[in-house]
């Protein structure tokens, strides 16, 4: 998967960049295309501020962001965690709180872009931190943001059979966490001219097992994918009660238990189970399916 796909890799090729000094009231973080704040990283460098420590911040201006309501005119796409350890700093100095050697500067030295679109800021993000910690979900959150196709099909296709991938709310956990499986199946889909394959393994899953947190299994997952790119007579409120009788956990014990015996891969030995299910009872060839 390149970033050669999508429009924001092209025209951001042609975006230039400057080196200047701007207000730190003019900044803020736009979460679309950052990762979670860490608090203790922010106290670590409030704590052992040096002004030679914080280096350039790399900033935009972002199209269509109103900077009355975002609350500044350039997005930190990276450095926010120096940022706001400088905002909290010149908060706690004016109000008393701190004291710090030599004061604090009204400006911080940025490399800045005059204007972005939304995807050209995600992708810069993903770019200058290719090389850092950042966790997989994030990236992948952000890809959306920057119209990475798989990723946009992924949120999209859940969202159509009920599941949530990034919640907007932190509090709330995701009820479709396996984005690496989603990805995968969304590829076989395109691969098999079936674009609608993770909507269709998803709407079984809903209708077997429900939609909260915790209700789908990534292997359960991808072999309702195979099973259904495999046949295209595969009736899918069938396969749901199959899947609903044993459950989750008896379906994958059943599984488990083959797996055992022929030392197959569960995703394999999942695919065999709902089908010798799925089968039972069916005379016709045209009624069953293949695992």
């Amino acid at each position: 998967m390149t970033d050669e796909g999508n429009g924001a890799a092209q025209s951001l090729r042609h975006r230039k960049s400057r080196i200047t000094e701007v207000r730190l009231d003019d900044l803020y973080v736009d979460n679309d295309f950052q990762r979670a704040l860490n608090p203790n990283k922010v106290n670590k460098i409030k704590d052992s501020y040096h002004p030679q420590g914080i280096g350039y911040l790399l900033v935009a201006g972002i199209d269509g962001r109103n900077p009355a309501t975002v609350g500044g005119r350039y997005a930190v796409i990276d450095g926010q965690t120096r940022w706001k350890a400088l905002h909290e700093l010149c908060a706690e100095v004016s109000e008393g709180q701190r004291l710090v050697e030599g004061g604090l500067p009204a400006t911080v030295g940025v490399e800045l872009f005059e204007e972005l679109t939304v995807p050209e800021a995600a992708l810069l993000f993903r770019l200058r931190n290719d090389q850092r910690p950042v966790s997989p979900k994030e990236r992948d959150r952000i890809m959306v943001t920057e119209g990475n196709p798989i990723m946009v099909e992924v949120v999209k296709q859940a969202a159509d059979a009920g599941y949530i991938v990034f919640p907007e709310d932190d509090d709330k956990p995701s009820t479709m966490p396996h984005v690496n499986e989603a990805k995968r199946i969304v590829t076989w889909g395109n691969k098999y001219k079936r674009p609608q394959l993770l909507v269709e393994a998803l709407t079984i899953q809903a209708q077997a097992f429900g939609t909260k947190p915790g209700d789908v299994d990534k292997q359960i997952l991808q072999a309702t994918a195979d099973l259904l790119r495999k046949n295209d007579n595969l009736n899918e409120e069938e396969l749901a009660r199959v899947m609903a009788l044993p459950g989750v956990t008896g379906l994958r014990a059943e599984a488990e238990a083959l797996a055992a015996r022929i030392n197959k891969r569960m995703h394999g030995c999942i695919q065999i189970v709902l089908a010798e299910a799925y089968n039972k009872g069916k005379r016709g060839k045209l009624d069953k399916i293949r695992p």
